[in-house]
């Protein structure tokens, strides 16, 4: 079946919409997108969406794609129709993938730059994961969503000594963007982003709550933060979207301190349920820290890379 790949128009949106959240339940996904969210995602402009068409015309998957031109990499995530989940497909849309990443890094990337791409899927789809095989790509990291329910009555902990948690003032929210990169600098697929461009991603996010958000401070320093939000589509559960430590605070409890302050928040405002998603890899004990308020892994997103040119040993992640 022959198909043609384009790039994303805004008059596509409501269909994608639907194709997306079809998809997601086609992958064993819970979650649910919104034309607001897509669209804000969409103003960033390293945020790319191909949509693909069978030979009538009819919308049957597409993909979602950035590429870092530093680091020479695409990531991207692909968006399937479930009844046209085939290998063909699945095939045509990594291809294209693989030739946009292609063509980026040569005009983009320097030439001692490894090109690379990166997809993700839910572990459970073995389907694409085969072609991922077939198509000389490897599992590089995995991906976990974690979660817990707000049952049962929630203590605050205190933060250590000579910390102060605080609510969100927006007057500091240079300093809280400064806190939130130097925090995650040194995370796996960590992308630096300047200010303006983290507000649309972050504090302008659809169903972002700056008043679920919960900020450690040391004096007039910011020690740690859990920037929080809501669910669109799961009225009673709430969201860790950053829990983020600096170096000087940690291992000294401040981070289990910031998740107990945040889930009590949430219980007081009436959600039943808290989520969030963690590399399975955390160098700094993430997991085991989430295991440890109660939280469990409900589903597992697998990273499988190609590399496209140079030497993988030198890919910066």
């Amino acid at each position: 079946m022959p198909y043609t790949i384009r790039p994303y128009q805004p008059e596509d949106l409501p269909a994608l919409v639907d194709l997306m959240n079809r998809s997601y339940e086609g992958f064993g996904i819970e979650a649910r997108t919104t034309s607001e969210e897509v669209s804000a995602r969409l103003s960033d402009p390293a945020y790319e969406i191909y949509l693909m068409h069978d030979n009538s015309g009819q919308l049957i998957g597409g993909a979602s794609y950035t590429f870092e031109v530093e680091r020479g990499g695409g990531w991207g995530e692909l968006i399937i129709e479930p009844e046209y989940r085939r290998d063909d497909t699945i095939h045509a849309l990594m291809g294209y993938l693989e030739q946009r990443t292609a063509t980026l890094g040569e005009q983009k990337s320097t030439p001692e730059t490894p090109i690379h791409l990166t997809i993700y899927v839910n572990m459970t789809a073995a389907d694409v994961i085969n072609v991922f095989d077939e198509r000389g790509y490897h599992h590089i990291r995995s991906v976990y969503r974690m979660r817990i329910a707000l049952n049962s009555p929630i203590e605050a902990v205190p933060p250590p000594d000579g910390i102060e948690i605080r609510p969100f003032d927006p007057k500091n929210v240079h300093a809280v963007h400064e806190a939130y990169e130097e925090s995650f600098s040194e995370e796996w697929g960590h992308i630096q982003r300047d200010f303006d461009t983290w507000t649309r991603f972050l504090l302008n996010r659809p169903g972002n709550d700056p008043s679920l958000w919960v900020i450690a401070w040391d004096g007039d320093q910011i020690a740690g933060f859990s920037f929080n939000r809501t669910v669109a589509d799961k009225p009673d559960m709430a969201w860790v979207m950053g829990l983020g430590v600096r170096k000087p605070y940690r291992k000294r409890g401040l981070g289990y301190s910031l998740l107990k302050q945040s889930f009590k928040l949430f219980q007081e405002r009436g959600y039943t349920r808290a989520g969030l998603g963690v590399d399975a890899s955390n160098p700094t004990g993430a997991v085991a820290l989430y295991e440890r308020v109660g939280m469990s892994v409900y589903i597992q997103f697998v990273n499988y890379r190609k590399v496209l040119r140079g030497d993988e040993a030198r890919i910066k992640d």
